[in-house]
């Protein structure tokens, strides 16, 4: 019906998901769990698909952003008290 949305539903099968972030062009979904590993991945015809994993941090990871203008640069911050920018 209008108006109506179906979700996409996945796991991560592991930990559960603590946030979230879409990069710049929607083609690509970084998640982050309560271990020191980034996820991304990939998203296409409507479905999700883990294309690597981000390893850096020593401890938890805190929060996670996309660069505003450029698709490919993630920044993320742990409870390391690191800063990191992946690309």
């Amino acid at each position: 019906a209008k108006g109506e949305c179906t979700p996409i539903t996945f796991s991560s099968r592991t930990k559960k998901i603590l946030s979230l972030a879409f990069n710049l062009s929607g083609d690509k979904l970084a998640t982050f769990s309560s271990d020191s590993l980034i996820k991304i991945w990939t998203y296409e015809d409507l479905d999700l698909y883990k294309a690597y994993e981000l390893k850096g941090h020593t401890e938890k990871v805190g929060q996670i952003s996309w660069h505003p203008k450029s698709e490919n640069i993630l920044a993320s911050v742990g409870y390391d008290s690191t800063l990191k920018i992946w690309d």
